[in-house]
């Protein structure tokens, strides 16, 4: 089975500024947990497609820019619902790869794009989530053409990747990000959406001649 490449995540105290090196083993803090719903905002930043009216390439028909940040924010709730988070502030914009090529040189000197860059923006890690995520429209759709399946549910793939990472989960080795694609998968098939990042690659038929 052909599975998607390693994503890449970058932790950040601030979005203008410098990397941080958090290993995601930061003291405690005496605050009680949370029991609110984590508050989820999806805004589409992409350049290439800002109107509520254009149908995004890859994605069911209808499915336009506004109805994927909708369809996003809602299955992010259940994906948090799910995982156990509760409270804090999820930010997840949707980017070009000109964007995330520019975030990603800026916080972690590769000029290159990527699929999912997430910045935490909390000074303990038992804190209420407080983080931006940034996932790559272009990244999206050519690994949900790759794979055969609809751009949106690539789109949240990254965005519960972004999550995972923020929840303390890292696919620095392969035993890691081997577990951590796992469990991403098992919270998607437990809204009802089933596994995204193990899905197989669409090959093309072989023509005899």
């Amino acid at each position: 089975m052909t599975t998607h490449t390693s994503t890449a995540a970058a932790c950040c105290s601030d979005l203008n500024a410098e990397n941080s090196d958090d290993d995601g083993s930061g003291g405690s803090s005496d605050q009680p947990p949370s029991t609110e719903a984590l508050a989820i905002a999806v805004h589409w930043d992409a350049d290439v497609a800002r109107a509520q009216s254009v149908d995004v390439a890859g994605a069911a028909p209808g499915m336009t820019t506004t109805k994927i940040e909708h369809w996003l924010e809602r299955h992010l709730v259940l994906i948090a619902q799910a995982a156990g988070v509760r409270g804090g502030q999820l930010r997840v914009s949707v980017i070009d790869d000109a964007q995330m090529r520019d975030l990603h040189k800026r916080h972690k000197r590769i000029d290159d794009t990527t699929d999912v860059l997430t910045f935490d923006l909390r000074d303990e890690d038992d804190e209420p989530v407080d983080a931006d995520v940034a996932i790559c429209i272009d990244q999206a759709q050519q690994a949900a053409a790759h794979h055969g399946h609809d751009v949106h549910h690539e789109l949240l793939l990254y965005a519960v990747h972004g999550l995972m990472h923020l929840m303390g989960h890292n696919d620095n080795d392969p035993d890691a990000a081997h577990a951590m694609h796992a469990a991403e998968d098992d919270l998607l098939t437990q809204i009802g959406i089933g596994a995204v990042y193990a899905t197989p690659t669409v090959s093309t038929p072989t023509i005899n001649l």
